[in-house]
């Protein structure tokens, strides 16, 4: 397809036609000569081109790829020579990047990050050439501070710090007394060192335990340039120097994240070997698949234990005491305690031995170690605002509460007026609760004495009798029965039972008894709201929980009218709920329904109540379930967010979307009450889920008044795809107007003199998802659907990935988007469905999963299997064709299950090890077919059979044993595993992105799996060596998170290097998922934006380069914002008005209006000059 753009004049229409039906060499030469390649995709300009790649740039030479590429994007109407989104313009294009170290991008990242990395390599070194750990002291000293021993020389003396370059280092806290550090010990290449604190060892000198800690409260540390630990981001929390702006040149390496980048396991093989070390424990038995053996739990002693097999397991116990015991069980046992600490950096650096050196080898990239080291000290500097943030927090949660429990004490207290007359029987909701009458408990009463009955019989004869004597005698018996009172009474007698356990004191004549608070998490709160789910009542079931009912219109009414009524017992009020459910939600009963429902219910039954006497299984059908002990009803469980089966409370956080959008409402008071509730729950939701969290995190005081900072306890590689791993603020919310304490991320504020500088990589995944298909391809950006409405398509029209998705499915573009990374993440149809049936909750599962299938057919596309020679054998046994070539098959899942079965059938016929492509076929000794087929076989039996001959005797097996029915579980379960055996590969076909799926699948499934990029290799647990094909999914989202890693890291070793070369005094901030922080002195702000705009067009760079493109996309090439800011959100021009912060940031804190410059920008303000102005 021609990119000469159209014109009126008829030379230059003829010229445009001529183009169509050239070579698709020139076409491309020609659309690279204008800023654009084939496919309509802006490319940066020439000069930054050659600067990157070193070579002028190389059109696709293969005519064959092109046009395979443009009627794949026709099949999915793209044109592509639409306008491209990118703003193009003069400064853009003239801007050039600083001189790159080495003449190409590949090269360059690999000598910046090579300078980066030597000097720790220098210090891990030195470890790793000890043959062992230096002695450990046999006495460590009790005593404050730092002590350096000399082993060799028996001595120890007190130093104000390690002074050392590289330590292997741990601390220990007393968790439950105290928030400072107790105790630590370090080791380095030539002795050790301990501290203590002298809190531990002077009582009178302990700080308050709510006080904010500052540095003095901490470990001095000085300044290595290394420490090592196992989970060192705990560690680092404690030491003093980390909370000093200036950010010292310390970095950290975590054990357990080097081990988890190099053997983590997936959530399936953890629960896998938790489940095999109990039956280990309990049979002595072990039965261990192969990846087992290469991996562990995260715990530091179950990495010693896999390094190192033959040694002595470690013994934790003692760690008890810091957990569970005081501050003077640690002093009581102090020997122990440094000591059990010293063994622990002992078994951290025999692990650090092990761990490392494999690390180097699974990724041998040096940028990968730069940015790990650079991820180990992120600072989160905040100020007074903190404080005030949480008592916001609070204050609002507490009267949200405090209304809630009003409204529902109120309703339980209306709920109680049902008892008059029975009138909770018609309660479709209530009608299932105790509602005994509570009684007073009396002792049996004592027949009264003589003296008692004299006094109570005597009467006025005239003589003085006192008032209170006469009252006495009129009220004695009342007063006797006091004596006959049980001491423990019903909470509050007369109400019904339910009421009465709600009630939070012990009854008293004199006060009265109210309900407890209930909030929301209690089972009966949803009853007394009357909750409803698109008008039906909800239902809660032993088994599934809670769901909703419907009328069960498909059963038999002799069979409904087979009720009986027993004395005394309540039953489901079904005409109650069949008019409700008529009038209410617009549901046709049927005419025969309807009248046996006016006939039987209203005459035989005419208190509403009913009981069949057939008591129905609770049993899936298609429409729901039925119940056991309520008939004429259908139960459909409430959809899950996470796909589960049941849900435990439909007040809970997973629900909360549904009560905006009026799914699950309430029938209670016209919903202006219950309604009330379902907001107000979900107002509190974030704050109740995360405040334990918020407000647990280790704030410290720093130099400067009125400044704290927070050092977010990072691991940097937290699972099996390196993704980092943090509990606060790596899951943080961005700021929501209708939850409390989301405006978390605002509340971490820089200084009056710095402010933030950062961005979001654009659609990341979704990029590299795209490039990897591109690559496939035909190495050309946009040849693919996928990659042209990544790179092309526009929200606007539509025609980007979301807004196709969206339309295809009929959900929002919001919703597409997490159908779309979810797809490109590997999870399957069954996944999807379950996200479509949350999106709507009206979509049954069958149309879900016919709706996730359809998308999956248009993305995805067709899953085709290429047989191998014994699958074309089996193939044209199976089905009496004569086929030899795979290319005419097509093969898809139910036709590998039969070629699968006969292959079973040829493996217990022929001789085992037989050629599928030999002519010749010899059954295998003593096969008997008359005896196999259980009948005369009236041919005559050969040594040696044709193929025709074989093939009558497997297909007549095989219909014998199909038609006997023969066939067990075993022999198709072991068909299914032996299906791969079959098959010399399995594609996609057909879908928008089925060359993606290709190349990641390609990836995931080869021998050494390794991400293409920086070519870190995969978990040893999920090697195809070690697992075979299994846990595919995991391995295709391993592919897809794991590059996204390498870009992270290229974006920090480049950012690092240009922030160095130009003296910007910037340090990381933090980097959460696809989004980059720095902490930057206001007067370099603009300059570290500029940096951050070239780091991504590096890493952009590197990604083509090492995918084989030799060209670059504009529209990627830099960030769409780079964002300054003093505080930490999401967007800088958003107020993050919440419940907890009604009056904004502006107002509320005094934080002015950030910014958020596109590249334009930038060069406008730094003239595209990294150097420091003079001026």
């Amino acid at each position: 397809m021609s990119l000469v753009k159209t014109c009126q004049h008829s030379r230059q229409l003829k010229q445009k036609i001529i183009l169509n039906e050239c070579s698709s060499r020139i076409s491309i030469r020609n659309a690279a000569s204008n800023g654009k390649n084939a496919f309509g995709v802006s490319l940066v300009s020439p000069k930054l081109h050659e600067r990157l790649f070193n070579t002028p740039y190389k059109e696709c030479k293969d005519k064959h790829l092109i046009e395979e590429a443009k009627q794949h994007l026709e099949k999915f109407n793209i044109k592509a020579n639409r306008r491209s989104k990118s703003n193009r313009n003069a400064a853009v294009d003239e801007f050039d990047i600083p001189p790159l170290k080495q003449d190409d991008i590949e090269l360059h990242f690999e000598s910046i990050a090579s300078e980066q990395i030597q000097p720790f390599l220098q210090q891990i070194k030195k470890l790793l050439d000890l043959k062992e750990a230096p002695q450990k002291p046999l006495h460590w000293a009790q005593k404050a501070g730092w002590t350096k021993y000399d082993v060799a020389k028996g001595t120890s003396i007190s130093v104000p710090f390690p002074h050392e370059d590289v330590l292997v280092f741990d601390i220990e806290v007393c968790v439950a007394e105290a928030r400072w550090p107790a105790m630590a010990t370090a080791m380095s290449p030539t002795c050790w060192y301990s501290w203590t604190s002298e809190y531990l060892l002077d009582p009178s000198k302990r700080p308050p335990k709510n006080k904010v800690l500052n540095k003095q409260d901490l470990i001095p540390i000085g300044n290595p340039l290394l420490v090592i630990g196992h989970n060192v981001s705990f560690d680092r929390s404690y030491i003093a120097e980390q909370y000093d702006l200036s950010a010292p040149q310390t970095r950290f390496l975590d054990t357990m994240a080097l081990h988890i980048a190099v053997s983590g396991m997936t959530a399936g093989q953890r629960l896998q070997m938790m489940a095999a070390k109990s039956k280990k424990n309990r049979t002595g038995i072990e039965e261990e698949p192969k990846w087992m053996k290469e991996t562990s739990m995260n715990s530091l002693k179950d990495l010693h234990q896999l390094y190192y097999k033959d040694a002595k397991v470690m013994d934790k116990d003692i760690r008890n005491v810091f957990v569970k015991g005081t501050l003077e069980d640690v002093v009581d046992d102090f020997a122990n305690l440094i000591r059990y600490c010293g063994d622990d950096v002992e078994a951290t650096f025999k692990v650090f031995r092990k761990v490392f050196v494999k690390f180097q080898k699974q990724c041998p990239h040096p940028v990968t170690l730069s940015g790990m080291l650079e991820m180990s000290v992120p600072y989160l500097p905040t100020n007074p605002s903190w404080f005030q943030f949480v008592k916001e927090c609070d204050n609002v949660t507490e009267e949200l509460e405090e209304e809630i429990d009003v409204i529902i004490a109120r309703q339980a207290q209306e709920a109680c007026q049902l008892m008059a007359d029975g009138e909770y029987e018609n309660d479709i909701w209530l009608w299932k609760l105790d509602w005994n009458c509570t009684k007073l408990k009396m002792r049996k009463i004592k027949p009264l004495s003589e003296k008692e009955k004299q006094k109570i019989g005597c009467k006025d004869d005239g003589n003085n009798v006192s008032e209170l004597e006469k009252l006495e005698q009129k009220f004695w018996p009342l007063l006797k029965s006091k004596e006959s009172m049980y001491k423990i009474q019903p909470k509050i007698p007369g109400y019904p039972k339910w009421y009465s356990d709600l009630c939070e004191q012990p009854y008293d004549p004199m006060v009265t008894s109210s309900v407890d608070k209930l909030g929301h998490g209690k089972e009966i709160v949803p009853r007394l709201l009357r909750l409803t789910w698109n008008g039906y009542p909800l239902h809660k079931d032993a088994t599934r929980k809670w769901g909703y009912l419907v009328p069960d219109l498909q059963q038999n009414p002799d069979e409904l009218a087979e009720y009986q009524q027993n004395e005394g017992e309540v039953y489901f009020p079904l005409k109650t709920f069949w008019l409700r459910t008529q009038a209410q939600t617009g549901s046709t009963i049927s005419k025969d329904m309807t009248e046996m429902t006016a006939k039987n219910l209203e005459i035989d039954d005419p208190d509403g109540r009913n009981k069949f006497k057939k008591k129905l299984k609770s049993v899936k059908v298609e429409s729901g379930f039925t119940l056991g002990d309520i008939d004429g009803v259908l139960f459909h469980p409430l959809p899950h967010k996470d796909g589960k089966e049941t849900v435990g409370n439909p007040l809970s956080k997973g629900l909360l979307e549904r009560f905006q959008d009026g799914t699950l409402s309430t029938d209670y008071d016209g919903g202006q009450f219950g309604g009330k509730v379902l907001r107000y729950s979900k107002m509190m939701s974030y704050w109740r889920s995360n405040r334990d969290r918020i407000c647990n995190q280790f704030i410290v005081e720093t130099d400067a008044p009125d400044n704290y900072a927070i050092l977010p306890q990072i691991v940097t590689a937290g699972t099996l795809t390196r993704r980092a791993v943090e509990k606060t603020w790596l899951t943080a919310s961005n700021a929501r107007p209708d939850r409390i304490g989301s405006e978390l991320k605002a509340m971490v504020m820089a200084s009056e003199n710095h402010t933030f500088v950062g961005a979001d990589v654009d659609s990341q995944e979704l990029w590299i998802a795209a490039i990897l298909g591109d690559a496939y391809l035909a190495k050309e950006h946009g040849c693919t659907a996928l990659g042209w409405r990544t790179l092309q398509g526009n929200k606007a029209d539509g025609t980007d990935m979301h807004s196709v998705t969206a339309n295809l499915s009929g959900v929002s573009r919001d919703e597409a988007k997490i159908l779309n990374y979810a797809r490109i993440y590997g999870a399957g149809k069954l996944f999807a469905k379950n996200l479509l049936m949350q999106f709507n909750p009206s979509l049954n599962e069958k149309k879900a999963f016919a709706q996730a299938s359809n998308i999956y057919t248009e993305t995805k596309g067709e899953k085709v299997h290429k047989l191998n020679a014994l699958g074309i054998l089996c193939y044209r046994i199976a089905y009496d064709q004569d086929v030899t070539d795979p290319n005419q098959i097509k093969v898809d899942a139910k036709i590998l299950k039969t070629c699968s079965r006969i292959g079973q059938l040829l493996k217990e016929l022929l001789q085992p090890n037989f050629d599928p492509s030999n002519p010749k076929f010899e059954l295998q000794d003593g096969v008997q077919i008359d005896l196999i087929l259980d009948t005369e076989w009236k041919d005559e039996m050969k040594d040696e059979l044709s193929f025709e001959e074989m093939k009558k005797v497997v297909r007549s097996v095989d219909t014998w044993r199909r038609r006997k029915g023969s066939y067990d579980n075993n022999d198709f379960v072991k068909a299914r595993k032996d299906a791969e055996k079959l098959c010399e590969g399995t594609y996609w076909k057909g879908g928008s992105e089925s060359y993606t799926f290709n190349h990641l699948e390609e990836l995931a499934l080869s021998w050494k799996a390794k991400t293409p990029i920086l070519g870190c290799a995969i978990s040893e647990a999920l090697t195809s060596e070690n697992v075979g094909t299994d846990y595919l999914t995991s391995r295709v989202n391993w592919v897809v998170q794991s590059s996204a890693v390498d870009y992270l890291h290229l974006l920090l070793s480049a950012s690092k290097w240009l922030i160095n070369r130009y003296d910007i005094e910037a340090r990381f901030a933090i980097s959460i998922h696809d989004e980059v922080r720095y902490l930057v002195s206001n007067e370099d702000a603009y300059r570290a934006a500029l940096a951050l705009q070239v780091a991504n067009l590096m890493v952009r760079a590197m990604f083509c380069k090492r995918l084989d493109m030799n060209s670059m996309p504009l529209d990627v090439a830099y960030f769409s914002g780079v964002d300054i800011d003093k505080v930490m959100r999401k967007e800088p021009f958003a107020d993050c008005v919440t419940p907890s912060n009604p009056q904004g940031l502006t107002r509320g804190y005094g934080v002015p209006v950030g910014e958020c410059l596109t590249m334009n920008d930038i060069l406008e303000k730094t003239h595209g000059k990294l150097e420091k102005s003079l001026s």
